[in-house]
């Protein structure tokens, strides 16, 4: 069993998450099946402003590539872009696309969307 913060004591599995901490100094029992304890406190720093830079809208001759960077401050753990079409690597930072009509290009890193 796990208690977080003073909070009730949970049944613990390996897939469980915690969500919600801010933040700031916490607390983590554990509690073993005979009932003996132990405390470890952690601290959660805040967390770092995150920037992702996308080249401006360009406009280029039909058929013609493009190159396509992105500029992170942070290593990012998934990347996406939609639409997966005409890309020449579609979890890179740095794609070429081949345009042959009009084209948005979005990407998606961390999950989160970037326009």
């Amino acid at each position: 069993m796990i208690s977080i913060d003073g909070g009730p004591a949970t049944t613990y599995s390996p897939q469980m998450r915690v969500t919600g901490l801010g933040q700031g100094n916490h607390s983590l029992r554990i509690i073993n099946p005979i009932a003996c304890d132990t405390v470890l406190n952690f601290t959660v720093s805040p967390s770092a402003v995150l920037s992702l830079t996308l080249p401006n809208e360009t406009t280029i001759q039909l058929g013609a590539s493009v190159n396509v960077q992105t500029n992170l401050n942070f290593i990012p753990t998934t990347i996406t872009w939609t639409p997966p079409t005409d890309l020449s690597c579609l979890d890179c930072v740095k794609s070429k696309s081949y345009i042959w009509s009009n084209y948005h290009l979005q990407s998606f890193i961390n999950r989160c969307q970037w326009l």
